[in-house]
C-alpha cells in the first residue's frame, strides 16, 4: 500500500495569528513557501520517492525572521530553488497523484487557500484523499500538542533532524506512522482511518 505524506511551511507573522485568523492583519497572508511530499511503502516500510518544493514570494517582500529561524528558509534560497506558486501547485498534484495523503493539521487547506490568492481553482485537491493525522492521534493518544515536532516526544523519535522543514516534518509523521504499525491494533485503526 502506497501512500503519500505531504507537509508545508508558510508565512505568518504571529503564532497567534497562525491560528487565529482575526489577528491577522489584511495584509498579513499565509502564504506558501515549501511543500515537502514523500511517498512510501506502508507494507515493506521505506520510502519510495520524495519531492521538495520551494515557492517563490509572490506577496509578501520579506520572510520574517521568526520564519527564518523556524525554518532555515531565506530569500536567497527561494531565488535560487523556488518555483512560482503555480508551477509548485501542478508538480504537486502530479506528485500525489490518486495515492492517500496524510497531512498532520490539515495543510490541504492552507494550500487551497493559496489557490485562491494566487487566483487558481483548486479543483484537483477535491479529487485527493487527505487525511489529517490529527484526527487519528486524538482518538488513540491522550496528548494536547500533537504537531509534527511534539511527534518526536509522543514516539520517543530520535532526535536527529530538526522540526520546521517541510520534508524532514513528512519524515517525522512517516516514523511515527512506521511505530503504529508495529502495534496491531494501532496498525488496524490506522488502516481504516485511511480506509484500506
Amino acid at each position: 500500500m502506497k501512500i503519500n505524506i505531504l507537509d508545508c511551511e508558510w508565512l505568518t507573522w504571529s503564532l497567534q495569528s497562525n491560528y487565529n485568523d482575526r489577528l491577522r492583519k489584511k495584509n498579513q497572508k499565509k502564504e506558501l513557501i515549501q511543500i515537502g511530499i514523500i511517498r512510501v511503502d506502508l507494507k515493506n516500510k521505506k520510502i519510495l520517492d520524495k519531492k521538495n518544493i520551494y515557492i517563490k514570494l509572490t506577496f509578501a517582500k520579506k520572510i520574517p525572521k521568526r520564519i527564518i529561524r523556524l525554518t532555515g528558509i531565506n530569500e536567497t534560497l527561494l531565488k535560487r530553488k523556488g518555483v512560482k506558486f503555480d508551477v509548485a501547485y501542478k508538480q504537486m498534484n502530479k506528485f500525489i497523484g490518486k495515492n492517500p495523503t496524510i497531512t498532520n493539521g490539515a495543510d490541504e487547506k492552507v494550500i487551497q487557500y493559496n489557490c485562491i490568492l494566487n487566483k487558481i481553482k483548486p479543483s484537483e485537491l477535491n479529487d485527493k484523499n487527505f487525511y489529517n493525522y490529527r484526527y487519528f492521534l486524538k482518538k488513540n493518544f491522550n496528548e494536547n500538542d500533537l504537531s509534527t515536532e511534539n511527534l518526536i516526544k509522543i514516539f520517543k523519535l530520535k532526535r536527529n533532524f530538526k522540526a520546521h522543514n517541510a520534508l524532514t516534518d513528512c519524515v517525522i509523521i512517516k516514523n511515527s506512522i512506521f511505530q503504529l504499525l508495529n502495534n496491531d491494533i494501532y496498525s488496524n485503526n490506522f488502516k481504516k482511518f485511511i480506509n484500506v
